[in-house]
């Protein structure tokens, strides 16, 4: 059960599993010569908008911050009321 190991490194890897045993006997013709590893395309537009999302979220969270620590301790509880 390899491939169901809790750890990540004690797990066979991707190009092991097509050639277990199971995998060869239950495909057809028990061959795996048409089988192309290929890596994952991955969109670069994407990449960058979650990049600058997560650069995003630190400075919102670092001003909400610094914001609410600027306040005296009327405003905040007048902050709280309003939400």
């Amino acid at each position: 059960m390899k491939m169901l190991a809790f750890e990540p490194s004690k797990r066979i890897t991707a190009s092991e599993i097509l050639y277990h045993p199971w995998i060869k006997k239950n495909t057809r013709h028990g061959s795996l010569k048409n089988v192309k590893l290929v890596k994952p395309i991955v969109n670069k537009d994407l990449l960058k908008k979650l990049k600058e999302h997560k650069e995003f979220s630190q400075l919102k969270k670092f001003a909400l911050n610094h914001f609410v620590k600027s306040m005296n301790d009327k405003q905040v509880l007048d902050l709280k009321r309003q939400f």
